[in-house]
């Protein structure tokens, strides 16, 4: 069973222009109207078209009521509330922020408002909206509204409330996580299942017309380790271990005042590991060690920046500045020819951008201008660009001689998935 939120079960959507949203689909109810709010002053939200939001600038705000706006931008959409409408929202459904996303946190908004609000919407019926934001409410956040108003909340009404009730009866069992067509055996599936009781995780094969008759309103699908064959473990692949990192008792005297603050800064930061602990990346790195150093892009265009970080083998990542990540040059760095001069392309392509945009995005009077203005820069994007490719290729050719080409290798991992089902068998391993 997911509790995934469902993108038409939000409210603020239909104020846009919709024709009834999720209210369309929703029969009344006698559900009991929350307490009439005094007339005050409500503040101001300070939003309005082109503000900064959750889910990037605003492309659309309407105002129902003061003190309440409703906003939707190119991916997302919500509810944003002035300070003084925020505090008549309960403390257990309240948003410190003030943001209410759409999908499920609007909820809260529409109904302790449902009647300054309803009239944004077709039906103009505030009971029904409160009907309506009840429920999601029920459904999303049993325990928060159990609170707020001191309703109590059934698993029929909260698919929240079904999903935990689902996890406590498959507590001690492998419960379905993900499933995917068996290579070797057509009429089958390959189940991952996850034992919450000690962590433990382990593959089934199942039959696939089984599979797709559970009922997931019932619970979870569960191996049945008396019917179905167990998949021996995979085999490990190597992967880079911890290492004991030696971190110098001095930074050198090159270092800049100001490197060596970022320095400093990065090596006291204090992280919470995955027992709980607390400790500095000094500690961290001196007691567990590290596997290697990692770069990775962020944005694209001119806003692209790039990120820094110390990893260890059970995953683990520490964001660390450039100038730490350069400091502990003992700790192995990933990256390959091709992965450096891609990032050397990528911070090309962010000077081209910017360059362009400081003349106009090369349009107007000043055309030839710009364009001689931006050229030099433009043939060192392309001269990059094209060392890159040909590492990129350089170093794919060196791994098909190692290990195959990429269909290759594609199919020798089917082939290999196909023999541990195979050998799979009850009762496991």
């Amino acid at each position: 069973m997911s509790t995934s939120r469902r993108k038409d079960q939000g409210l603020g959507a239909t104020a846009n222009g919709g024709s009834g949203g999720s209210f369309a689909s929703h029969e009344r109810s006698t559900a009991t109207p929350p307490p009439a709010v005094e007339h005050q002053n409500w503040g101001d939200t300070g939003i309005h078209v082109d503000s900064r939001t959750p889910w990037g600038n605003a492309d659309h705000v309407t105002q129902p009521a003061p003190g309440i706006s409703i906003v939707s931008t190119a991916g997302h959409g919500g509810v944003k509330l002035s300070r003084e409408r925020n505090a008549k929202i309960p403390p257990a459904l309240r948003q410190k922020n003030g943001w209410y996303e759409e999908d499920c946190e609007s909820h809260a908004p529409f109904y302790y408002f449902a009647d300054e609000m309803a009239h944004e919407f077709s039906h103009n019926d505030p009971e029904y909206m409160r009907e309506v934001a009840e429920r999601g409410l029920r459904e999303w956040y049993p325990d928060e509204f159990e609170k707020a108003t001191g309703q109590k909340v059934s698993p029929e009404q909260s698919g929240v409330l079904r999903e935990r009730l689902a996890d406590q009866q498959a507590f001690n069992e492998f419960a379905v996580v993900s499933a995917r067509g068996s290579e070797a055996f057509p009429d089958k599936v390959v189940i991952s299942g996850h034992r919450k009781s000690d962590g433990d995780e382990a593959e089934f094969l199942v039959d696939r017309d089984e599979y797709r008759a559970h009922d997931k309103s019932q619970g979870h699908f569960v191996a049945d380790q008396d019917r179905h064959p167990q998949l021996p473990l995979k085999e490990v692949e190597e992967k880079p271990k911890n290492k004991p990192v030696a971190i110098p008792d001095r930074i050198p005297d090159s270092v800049t005042g100001a490197a060596r603050q970022r320095i400093n800064k990065d090596l006291d930061q204090l992280w919470r590991d995955r027992e709980g602990n607390v400790r500095s990346l000094h500690q961290i790195l001196e007691r567990d060690g590290a596997s290697h150093r990692s770069v990775y892009a962020e944005g694209e265009g001119a806003n692209i920046k790039f990120r820094y970080a110390i990893v260890q083998d059970d995953h683990s990542s520490y964001r660390v500045s450039k100038a730490t990540f350069d400091y502990l040059d003992s700790i192995p760095d990933e990256r390959t020819p091709a992965d450096l001069q891609r990032e050397d392309s990528l911070r090309k392509e962010a000077k081209v951008r910017k360059l362009e945009a400081e003349h106009g995005g090369l349009h107007g009077r000043n055309f030839v201008e710009a364009h001689r203005a931006v050229a030099p820069a433009r043939k060192a994007l392309l001269e990059s660009q094209e060392k890159y490719l040909a590492l990129r290729k350089e170093e794919e050719e060196k791994r098909k001689v190692r290990e195959g080409s990429h269909e290759d290798r594609l199919k020798a991992q089917r082939e290999k998935q196909a023999d541990r089902e195979r050998r799979a068998r009850i009762g496991g391993f």
